[in-house]
């Protein structure tokens, strides 16, 4: 049971951690929190999409529509990713 707690704590101030440099615009600092908090919870949808947010973000447009699409596979409804698609397919 802590260590759960400890994993859900962990997961939501690495979450934290990439909202507060996705505001700064420090997207590969913003990508690193993403990524490490998506290695203790892989099905958070939300957190895929801030990740595909800062892989476009850092011109890695093929990385971030994986990223996109795995939120969408995961469950994120489609206008909270839509506008990003279809940047990247400009």
């Amino acid at each position: 049971m802590a260590g759960k707690a400890l994993a859900v704590l962990t997961f939501r101030w690495r979450v934290l951690q990439g909202r507060i440099a996705q505001h700064q615009r420090v997207w590969l600092l913003a990508y690193q929190a993403y990524r490490s908090a998506l290695d203790l919870q892989p099905k958070s949808w939300a957190c895929w999409v801030r990740l595909g947010h800062c892989l476009k973000e850092l011109d890695l447009y093929e990385a971030a529509e994986c990223a996109f699409r795995s939120a969408l596979l995961l469950g994120a409804p489609l206008e909270d990713i839509a506008e990003h698609l279809l940047f990247i397919a400009d």
